[in-house]
């Protein structure tokens, strides 16, 4: 694996050659390589772990990247030219920073990669004719996105970057990750012969199966299998039995998995480490998992082998499905087709109703108390939002809007759940793809009172991205308010970074609650110094998705 070095073994400094901007000779250049999510890999003359892609020169001559063109505007109005020379050699790469600061040097761009994917484009001196474009995809931390073979194959994710140097074997088992597993299963799930054996659960990020084969599955203290199969499918789950019954198929393996806790190490073929995991002794069907999916390892009697990880640990109950245009589908007492939501029990424990409330405004909790009564453990409870009361218990105050607004659960005044959506379509439902887990998609066929596992879903989510407000006041002293909205319960996190890239200070760092959330940064680093006059970077990063802003600090 790619091992962090210094640029300038690397690249070096631009070699100022009498090279050749002609149209011809800069139709050697190709898009190589790509990092949109770069923490320890590579570090420029700034120390500063910044987006980088690589160009590579397939021409017999160098070129001159002087009066070239570069732009991740689809539209190609917002283009940056190369204002002094920088030449890629014969047959060689050189390494572009876009990390949004050209203050720092000809090979830094004034724009910056988004990891959740977008576009990138090489142009020609007239601004117009395009040399090479890549549209590439959802990045990984520390992986990379290149070419192979190099500046002619097909893109695709690789696990290894190679800043500078010949792109190597994607590896795409080295984006597997050990995400859930059971070491006594009693009555949980069942293997292909109906027998109730410990698994492991084998997680796949990428949008293309992954073979296990050649994999190597190590417990840490003694005893290794090299696995032979299956593949685990695109964006999905595999599981692993562990119940020494290899007759049963290449998913069957020795019994490694201990009552006592251990741990385990995921191997990818060449021998490097893919994920591992400790855990502890378990009760009978009691999983340990990521929570969520990729999250921190936690013990907990919702299993979900096969499926997403649930968002939280126990929680006391949550929003699995709602529809909020219902026209010819579930019908109340009274023969209406009303709009609805659907709570769910998901821990092993009967949950009172008493002293929570549904809202259709995160900031009006209480909005409409839930009736005297209690769900069950894996129940399923229905409220009709129709603002008809008077037709039974379970009808709320309040009717959803087609258009878009907020479902928020509150015990008192602390919000248990809460989602803001989007436009809804007229008899689809928004729901959990897995009961109590994440992602939220659209189904086809709505599960009232159900569980979403019966429903059809539709790829895609339909919860809007999370939002950051301007800071205000801005230019500021000696405080500024942050205002950011969340559309669902999950993790975020709030940074401040200067404009050469350091990270200045956090302010929020955790699981948060869906709606509008507020802070107050004072205009100091993470030790509470005064920082000086200047302008400054504020990001919001939940999950896959971020958004920014800018502040100005004036002492």
């Amino acid at each position: 694996m790619f091992v962090r070095t210094s640029i300038s073994l690397l690249v070096g400094l631009p070699i100022l050659l009498a090279a050749s901007t002609t149209p011809a000779a800069a139709q050697s250049l190709r898009l190589n390589e790509i990092q949109a999510d770069n923490e320890v890999t590579l570090a420029d003359e700034f120390d500063e772990h910044d987006d980088w892609f690589e160009l590579i020169n397939l021409g017999a001559s160098p070129v001159d990247l002087q009066g070239l063109y570069f732009s991740d505007d689809p539209d190609l109005v917002d283009l940056h030219r190369i204002p002094a020379p920088l030449v890629v050699p014969s047959g060689g790469r050189t390494i572009l920073w876009a990390d949004g600061q050209p203050q720092q040097g000809t090979a830094h761009l004034p724009f910056r990669l988004s990891s959740s994917g977008e576009d990138l484009y090489l142009l020609a001196s007239d601004g117009v004719t395009v040399l090479d474009h890549v549209d590439f995809p959802r990045q990984f931390t520390d992986h990379v996105y290149q070419r192979l073979p190099e500046g002619t194959g097909v893109w695709s994710w690789g696990r290894d970057p190679t800043p500078g140097l010949a792109n190597t074997e994607a590896h795409y088992e080295g984006f597997l990750s050990l995400n859930e597993l059971m070491s006594l299963n009693a009555a949980t799930a069942e293997d292909e012969a109906g027998d109730h054996d410990p698994w492991l659960e084998i997680a796949n990020p990428l949008p293309i199966p992954i073979s296990l084969a050649g994999s190597v599955l190590r417990v840490v203290g003694g005893g290794e299998v090299t696995l032979s199969g299956p593949s685990v499918p695109a964006s999905g789950y595999g599981l692993l039995w562990l119940d020494d019954e290899p007759g049963e198929g290449a998913n069957h393996l020795p019994a490694f998995l201990s009552t006592g806790g251990g741990a385990l190490v995921l191997e990818a073929t060449d021998g490097v480490s893919t994920d591992s995991v400790i855990y502890p002794p378990l009760a009978a069907d009691q999983a340990y998992a990521r929570i969520p999916d990729g999250g921190v390892w936690q013990a907990t009697d919702l299993a979900t082998p096969g499926q997403t990880n649930p968002a939280t640990l126990d929680p006391l109950l949550v929003i699995n499905e709602f529809v909020a245009s219902n026209a010819t589908g579930a019908l109340d007492e009274t023969g209406a087709a009303e709009d609805w939501v659907e709570l769910y029990n998901p821990g092993d424990a009967t949950v009172q109703l008493n002293g929570l409330s549904l809202t259709d405004d995160l900031t009006q909790p209480g909005k409409w108390p839930l009736p005297t009564g209690s769900l069950a453990p894996g129940a399923f409870l229905l409220i009709w939002c129709d603002d008809d009361p008077g037709d039974g218990p379970f009808h709320a105050t309040f009717k959803l809007s087609a258009g878009g607004e907020e479902i928020g659960l509150h015990l008192g005044e602390t919000l248990v759940d809460g989602l803001v959506f989007g436009p809804q379509t007229v008899d689809v439902s928004t729901g959990r793809r897995v009961d109590a887990g994440l992602p939220w998609i659209a189904f086809t066929s709505p599960t009232p009172a159900a569980s979403n596992g019966t429903g059809v879903g539709v790829p895609g989510t339909t919860i809007p991205a999370p939002r950051l407000e301007a800071p205000h006041p801005n230019p500021f002293n000696p405080r500024t308010r942050i205002v950011f909205h969340l559309s669902e319960t999950g993790a975020a996190r709030l940074d401040v970074f200067d404009l050469r890239g350091r990270h200045v200070r956090n302010l929020v760092r955790g699981d948060l609650p869906a709606g509008r959330h507020a802070v107050i940064w004072h205009g100091d680093d993470a030790a509470r110094r005064p920082l000086p006059s200047g302008t400054y970077g504020v990001r919001l990063r939940c999950g896959e998705q971020e958004c920014k802003r800018y502040v100005t600090l004036v002492r």
